[in-house]
């Protein structure tokens, strides 16, 4: 049976003042901390069974048992050195319960059925531990050559990862934000975090799944543009909302806002197309112009968007040799995954 996520985080910090900030974040998200595990929740309770039992894996099992009873957590956030009693020398970089916990998720996630299981790491960093740890999150075979193990079951597992670092890449999700900052930043760096912990959930089940087809959505997505003066045009006509809605927008690209799914492919595209034959104001699209459509996290797409897309480039827009679809990872990912993808991936551009 595939491992459950539990709508709890396990929050491990000596510094109270981060506990607000961190809640509050999750409460966002439907979630909150554990505080029923002490031994995954108090810092100075694991430094005495640490100092008691000089070895970490009492915390590791516990931290079993959370999976076990709870499901796995929706996120471990954690300082970025922790003293945990094992002193100076056994662990100078206050990393050793950090590498417990993921230890313990690794060896899990090779047991059967636990295939699904993720782990998710934040750490809250003070500054003089910023860098160390930001270099850790962009190159984790630096975390995995610092971890070792005498049992040679578990030295296998660290060094299945290390030969397929995009595996590990996959399980596990380890950011670090700076904590030593206003309450009101600290919270939404854990947002951000938080965020992209559901985006990534969303590509595992895309890739599992597929690209999904909306039946249901029948309102057409509204075809976006700014003008160098700033003025929004909305479906080919000036728009009287407030353009600071707009700003991010980069003048003279076409953004889709809404729907572009099975029910309202044929009227979007036909939108798009009329918007870049006829121009915008004073905005004229060359057939040798570099011409972009966003689709971004205010579009809504399917299964049928890709095929949707191949046909405004071969047919309506068939004389316009630089089309440009730009997209962020998520919806890229549905498009990928999509009947005709094939025709339009040359077109395609990743952004963010």
């Amino acid at each position: 049976m595939p491992v459950q996520v539990s709508n709890k985080a396990i929050f491990i910090s000596s510094r109270k003042e981060l506990s607000d900030p961190v809640d509050m974040a999750l409460k966002r998200h439907g979630c909150e901390i554990a505080r029923g595990y002490l031994n995954l929740f108090s810092v100075s309770i694991i430094r005495k069974q640490v100092e008691r039992t000089k070895e970490l894996s009492l915390i590791g099992a516990e931290l079993v048992r959370f999976i076990r009873e709870q499901g796995a957590p929706c996120a471990i956030i954690l300082d970025g050195r922790i003293d945990c009693g094992l002193g100076h020398a056994s662990d100078p970089d206050g990393s050793n319960l950090f590498k417990s916990l993921l230890l313990s998720c690794m060896i899990l996630g090779r047991q059967k059925g636990n295939d699904n299981l993720r782990g998710n790491f934040l750490f809250l960093a003070a500054d003089p531990d910023v860098e160390r740890l930001k270099d850790l999150t962009v190159n984790p075979r630096l975390i995995l050559a610092s971890m070792d193990s005498q049992e040679r079951d578990i030295s296998t597992v660290i060094e299945d990862y290390s030969r397929n670092i995009y595996r590990f890449g996959n399980r596990f999700y380890i950011e670090c934000v700076p904590a030593d900052r206003p309450a009101a930043d600290l919270l939404a760096s854990v947002d951000r975090f938080l965020n992209e912990i559901k985006n990534r959930e969303n590509l595992a089940r895309l890739k599992t799944e597929g690209a999904p087809v909306d039946t249901t959505s029948t309102e057409p997505a509204i075809i976006a543009c700014r003008t160098d003066e700033g003025a929004i045009i909305l479906d080919g006509e000036i728009s009287a909302q407030n353009p600071g809605a707009y700003e991010e927008m980069v003048p003279g690209e076409l953004y889709v806002i809404g729907n572009w799914t099975s029910k309202t492919q044929l009227l979007v595209s036909k939108k798009i197309a009329r918007m870049v034959l006829r121009g915008i104001e004073e905005i004229t699209f060359e057939k040798t112009s570099r011409i972009i459509i966003n689709i971004t996290g205010k579009s809504k797409i399917d299964a049928s968007t890709a095929a949707s897309i191949a046909g405004l480039i071969s047919k309506d827009l068939k004389d316009y040799s630089s089309l440009v679809i730009q997209t962020n990872k998520e919806n890229g990912f549905i498009l990928k995954n999509s009947p005709g993808f094939g025709l339009i991936q040359k077109q395609i551009r990743l952004k963010g």
